[in-house]
């Protein structure tokens, strides 16, 4: 529910750092995040509740749990649950919720007056987000949920063949030695793909077969479909 073009995304000191149409895109946020200990606060207000509730839906396509246009109907639980939890706030005015959220009040409430002028001129002169997802925070009470920048899954790993074989330095598969999943590099490229759930397994599912079948093959003579 975090990962929304629609939202105000500040950091822990209160401030707007990203174009929050981006959100979607691991590497742009996670870098900048690096810059504010790991952490970011998403803010909403009760009309985009309501319309994520009642209305339009979603308005990005980040993960399919919340499709374009697919009606948000758990926000309320997903509140009240991480109110408990310590990681989502609810307020009737922003002084309040940079109360809740630790964060500074001054700067919180000209983050938001900032943000609010910018989508009153339908312009984004700050960080270019798409206008049609710049909507000013006006109506209480105002909600906001903390994120921290966490390992999802390893981009890196050794180098494979088709057969997930592992290629030496010398540009040849080693005889043996085979990975699969998160421990074979090249599968994404430069950014994880957050479009779909499942893909890390999917990776390792079909990796792991190929090594498989190529270990059969070669060490046992036998083919494995």
């Amino acid at each position: 529910m975090m990962l929304k073009a629609h939202s105000l995304w500040v950091n822990s000191s209160g401030s707007r750092f990203l174009n929050e149409g981006l959100a979607g895109d691991f590497t742009i946020v996670n870098n900048a995040l690096l810059n504010y200990g790991n952490q970011a606060f998403v803010i909403m207000d009760d009309t985009k509740r309501k319309d994520m509730m009642f209305g339009s839906g979603s308005d990005t396509n980040y993960f399919t749990m919340y499709d374009r246009g697919q009606k948000v109907v758990n926000f309320d639980k997903v509140i009240k649950d991480g109110q408990k939890r310590g990681y989502a706030f609810k307020a009737d005015s922003i002084e309040e919720l940079a109360k809740k959220m630790g964060v500074d009040e001054a700067a919180l409430i000209a983050t938001v007056k900032r943000y609010n002028q910018l989508a009153s001129e339908g312009v984004d002169k700050d960080f270019a987000k798409d206008p049609q997802f710049l909507k000013p925070l006006l109506t209480p009470p105002f909600y906001a949920m903390k994120g921290d920048s966490t390992i999802c899954d390893m981009g890196g790993g050794l180098k494979i063949n088709q057969k997930s074989q592992v290629i030496g330095a010398n540009g040849q598969p080693i005889k043996g030695l085979y990975a699969a999943g998160a421990t074979a590099g090249g599968m994404y490229g430069d950014n994880y793909p957050y479009i779909d759930p499942g893909f890390a397994s999917a990776s390792a599912i079909a990796t792991g077969r190929f090594a498989v079948q190529d270990m059969a093959n070669t060490f046992l003579s036998k083919e494995i479909k």
